[in-house]
């Protein structure tokens, strides 16, 4: 499996930004945010890759709507967040 680059996945959340008439995303760290603040979304963190930066924020996020996104198969990074 091939790789995302960060180039390319920020211009795709720009462009899926846009498309909802969304705040443009922030780099957080390694990845991405987008404050999208919907009812049922309140944010959106997008990785490139599971990295130390993803498992931090994925055993961080303890409220509801807190959408942590990462452009790998599941079976990568299972074991490495909470459920």
């Amino acid at each position: 499996m091939h790789q995302v680059s960060e180039e390319l996945l920020e211009k795709w959340l720009k462009g899926w930004s846009i498309s909802r008439e969304k705040p443009l995303p922030e780099a957080w760290k390694s990845g991405f945010k987008v404050e999208v603040s919907d009812e049922l979304q309140k944010a959106r963190y997008v990785f490139p890759t599971v990295n130390e930066d993803f498992i931090q924020l994925s055993e961080s996020i303890h409220e509801s709507w807190v959408y942590l996104k990462v452009c790998e198969p599941f079976e990568k990074f299972r074991t490495l967040i909470p459920e």
